[in-house]
């Protein structure tokens, strides 16, 4: 997939991470749209459908980023999904089986990582 053909969803509670992280992707290519929680998220998302959702792992608001991964799984299956987080993987429960392929980016990432990060789930 071409990267102009592939939407993202970038969902993120800080603005830097949001503005440096939407500057990279559609320096690349990529169309953007941007969330600061996972609820304005399923708000974007129930009027639009995105190729990839790339989403932070702890924001305040009702859902983490992998509560908002599996809402998506579930009710957006053509969407791929993919967890960006300044933790360690290590806390992502991977018990359960829809997070066990779970792709995931550390934080700080460079230009070229969130880019390859997108492409991959992407493809």
């Amino acid at each position: 997939m071409d990267n102009a053909e592939t939407k993202v969803l970038l969902v993120d509670d800080n603005l830097a991470v949001r503005k440096i992280a939407r500057l990279f992707l559609i320096n690349a290519g990529f169309a953007v749209e941007v969330a600061d929680d996972a609820d304005n998220a399923l708000k974007i998302l129930s009027s639009q459908s995105f190729d990839v959702l790339i989403t932070d792992m702890i924001m305040p608001g009702t859902m983490t980023g992998v509560d908002l991964i599996l809402h998506v799984q579930k009710h957006y299956p053509n969407t791929q999904c993919g967890l960006i987080s300044g933790l360690s993987d290590g806390l992502i429960d991977r018990s359960l089986e829809c997070l066990r392929d779970l792709k995931t980016l550390s934080k700080p990432f460079s230009k070229a990582d969130i880019v390859e990060f997108v492409k991959q789930l992407g493809s």
